[in-house]
């Protein structure tokens, strides 16, 4: 995952890093992703979002590059 320093201070950054990666982590619970590697670059506008707007944003990015079915 990259998260430049626009988005914030580091206590933002990481903030968003643990909530990004539970979210991919239930995600991928759901409906098992393509194999491969994935690159997750957050934007600043992430910062402050719930993990619900996390999860909705990454599911349709996702589906978008066709990861998920």
């Amino acid at each position: 995952m990259a998260t430049s320093r626009r988005v914030g201070p580091a206590v933002v950054r990481n903030r968003l890093r643990r909530q990004i990666r539970a979210v991919s982590i239930e995600l991928d619970r759901e409906r098992p992703w393509s194999p491969g590697w994935y690159l997750v670059i957050v934007h600043p506008s992430a910062r402050g979002r719930s993990s619900a707007e996390l999860g909705s944003a990454l599911a349709d990015v996702l589906h978008r590059a066709g990861v998920r079915p």
